[in-house]
């Protein structure tokens, strides 16, 4: 399928960084070149936004949080924002652009806290907020000026990924009630033979392949391949393998894990708005300072949290 004009410019743009070789580089170069790869495409900060740097105190360590907020504001609404990077690459550095962006109309009355988690190291789980407790934010609230009767959780990738089980993690283990879960190009099960799978497998940024590497370390050194298809949806770390019965609302674009999340929360009778961007590839979010069609899924968004926020005040 053909991709977007001006994405495929970006694709180029990064094609010294995402070769052929990517796959197979030590794990500490492949950090070094996404980190590069995420600087190539930063941005300025928009002069109405200030970012203070933060800690929370997490099961193994501190945890770092970054805080995006209008200048001057009281108490606001916030997006808890989980990084992707195939839990194992990224910090809060490496999503500075995308939060820098949030649409005027956005920035000027919410905030965004982007979470930093420890990667996977030699295949051990990642650890964040959110596994295996939701509820470390909602103490902080105050302090880091945030309204916590409206706290939102999104994610991109990997960070999707944890951002659905932070929503069901808070349902289920008494965390603060989320106004909405926003999931972009999410990875929610070990099924790698949906069609999407196979008909993008060798697509630009992220490899049916590399998949393999990357849930493998999430699932601590397991390959997903060793999992027989009956167990697969059954897989604790795999949000699409819980029950979904009323975690919040669910914006999630983008192609078959997504849908079948979709459908499952649909199932539990969750409110779901299903955005697919079949021009656009994995990543995208990446872009969206140099691909209009990319800026406008993320504007379209930013435009559902705002709502969800709204809705909950």
């Amino acid at each position: 399928m053909p991709i977007d004009p001006e994405m495929a410019a970006f694709v180029e743009r990064a094609a010294d960084i995402f070769d052929a070789t990517f796959d197979r580089l030590p794990l500490a170069e492949q950090r070094r070149l996404y980190g590069e790869f995420c600087r190539r495409f930063d941005g300025p900060r928009p002069a109405d936004i200030e970012a203070h740097d933060r800690t929370l105190k997490g099961p193994a360590g501190a945890i770092p949080v970054r805080v995006y907020r209008p200048r001057g504001a009281g108490s606001l609404p916030a997006v808890i924002y989980l990084h992707g990077g195939g839990w194992v690459f990224g910090n809060p550095d490496t999503m500075s652009r995308s939060l820098r962006r949030w649409p005027p109309a956005f920035r000027r009355r919410w905030s965004a806290s982007t979470i930093g988690w420890r990667p996977s190291i030699a295949f051990r789980p990642p650890s964040t907020t959110a596994t295996p407790r939701s509820n470390r934010f909602s103490p902080a609230a105050a302090d880091l000026g945030v309204d916590r009767r409206r706290i939102a959780v999104a994610g991109d990738s990997a960070g999707a990924n944890l951002s659905a089980a932070v929503a069901l993690a808070a349902r289920d283990r008494g965390g603060p009630p989320l106004s909405g879960q926003a999931l972009l190009y999410g990875v929610f099960s070990t099924d790698f033979d949906r069609p999407s799978c196979w008909e993008h497998a060798e697509a630009p940024f992220l490899t049916r392949a590399s998949m393999f590497d990357y849930v493998g370390a999430y699932l601590g050194g397991r390959s997903p391949a060793t999992i027989p298809t009956s167990r697969r949806w059954r897989l604790p770390r795999m949000p699409i393998c819980r029950r979904p019965s009323s975690p919040p609302p669910a914006s999630n674009p983008l192609r078959d894990d997504s849908a079948a999340y979709a459908a499952r929360l649909n199932e539990a009778g969750v409110a779901v708005e299903h955005r697919c961007a079949p021009d656009l590839i994995h990543g995208y979010l990446r872009a969206i300072g140099s691909c209009r069609a990319a800026a406008a899924e993320f504007d379209a968004l930013c435009a559902w949290l705002a709502r969800r926020l709204t809705v909950a005040s």
